[in-house]
């Protein structure tokens, strides 16, 4: 073994000045050549030396020891000509495998360059597609605001006295909230919005009609009787809204925030205000909402404490927190556990001082009523199944037609106080 260990040592040393000597492929066949010629040259030599010595000495006797010297010698020659000739093909070999394994790695490495530059090339018109569609859909977008257009609207309220003298109870639905059109005036583009948000604040936040239907209706209900009203003119707008979104949700691309912002920043402040309403009602509270607060949409909202419609969405929790923006998540926490805690504070209140005192429910249960009712849209449907077994006991005969009423038109056919007849 150690004989075999040392010999196999002796053809590693030989074979490793052979590699770094024979560094090429020409030198290689020139050092091959070299040998033979050498190898050649001695054995001639010997024969020639060896028949001139016997042909001189005329010792014919001594020709069969001569062929037997020189076959001894020319056997061990050959043989060690054939090795080196081996050797050296093996090295020949291994060089041009080892030229044929870096090919293949460079044939390789362009195959993946080329597959990744086909790749980037695709992303890259992938992504210019995107950018096409989504850039022509902003301009759509801003063509829709610049072209709405409409005349000096206004909604108002319904009397008590429309519903109980005869108003159509099965158009009611529809025609609670008026939409009329007395003015020659019109109104384009952002103006549009802007108008819209305020008719909209004007009608929740109107305290001087207090015997009004619409005043104690949820603000989400109250907003898709008036999107009934407006939906000619803001629909399209709000549609267009919706695909660019979900256009960008639903594509492959990589920091699709950097498009939801580049499209946000097309909005006014009364454009996000009445989108935050608009995804708050049921009209767009599905997947409308889902799109608003997976790209943080409402994160420039600028956020009215006092508003209604606010005040209700926050004690609702109707958005989740991300809508706002992660940067803001402090501040919707805080105010939306401050609005919680007020109302909650003046709904006990109300509870305590007006239910618990049957003397002031029999001076003015008409103010009674109302006061107790404007609370009502911030109820859950269990609260309120509570409250109005209160509101049932002692009412008089006038209170009871309009309690009725209220029960039927205030609340959708599937809130549990359609069930009840005041």
């Amino acid at each position: 073994m150690e004989e075999n260990k040392k010999d196999l040592d002796f053809l590693d040393k030989i074979y490793s000045k052979l590699s770094n000597t024979l560094n090429d492929e020409g030198k290689t066949r020139k050092s091959l050549f070299y040998i033979f010629i050498i190898a050649l040259c001695i054995i001639g030599s010997i024969f020639l030396i060896e028949l001139i010595l016997v042909i001189c000495l005329y010792d014919i006797d001594k020709l069969g020891a001569f062929g037997d010297f020189f076959g001894g010698m020319i056997n061990p020659l050959l043989t060690f000509c054939t090795f080196m000739a081996l050797l050296m093909t093996i090295i020949l070999q291994q060089k041009e495998l080892s030229l044929t394994r870096e090919e293949l790695s460079e044939t390789k490495q362009a195959t993946k360059d080329s597959a990744e530059a086909l790749r980037e090339q695709s992303n890259s018109i992938k992504l210019q597609n995107f950018e096409n569609t989504f850039f022509n859909m902003i301009r759509l977008h801003n063509e829709i605001v610049n072209n709405l257009r409409f005349g000096n609207h206004f909604i108002d309220y319904v009397s008590e006295t429309e519903v109980i003298n005869g108003f159509p109870h099965d158009t009611i639905k529809f025609d609670l909230i008026k939409r009329n059109n007395e003015s020659n005036t019109s109104i384009f583009g952002r103006d549009s919005i802007e108008k819209i948000c305020n008719n909209i604040d004007d009608f929740i936040e109107n305290k001087s009609k207090t015997n009004s239907f619409n005043k104690n209706r949820k603000p989400t209900l109250i907003y898709d009787l008036i999107h009934q009203c407006y939906s000619d003119i803001i629909g399209h707008y709000f549609g267009n809204i919706y695909q660019i979104l979900k256009f960008i949700s639903t594509n492959e691309i990589e920091d699709k925030r950097k498009y939801s912002d580049l499209f946000r920043a097309q909005f006014s402040s009364k454009e996000l205000k009445l989108l935050f309403y608009h995804c708050s009602a049921s009209i767009g509270s599905t997947r409308f909402k889902l799109l608003i607060e997976e790209f943080e949409f409402l994160e420039h909202l600028n956020i009215e404490k006092e508003n209604e419609f606010f005040k209700y969405i926050f004690y609702k929790s109707i958005y989740d927190i991300k809508a706002f923006g992660i940067k803001n998540k402090y501040i919707v926490e805080s105010l939306s556990s401050e609005i919680q805690d007020k109302i909650n504070s003046e709904i006990q209140d109300k509870i305590n001082s007006e239910i618990g005192s049957p003397e002031n429910k029999k001076n003015n249960q008409h103010e009674y009523k109302y006061k107790y009712l404007d609370f009502y849209k911030y109820f859950s449907n269990e609260e309120l199944e509570q409250y109005l077994q209160l509101l049932k006991k002692e009412p008089s005969d006038y209170l009871n037609k309009i309690d009725t009423k209220l029960a039927i038109l205030d609340y959708s056919p599937k809130d549990v106080a359609k069930n009840y007849t005041l």
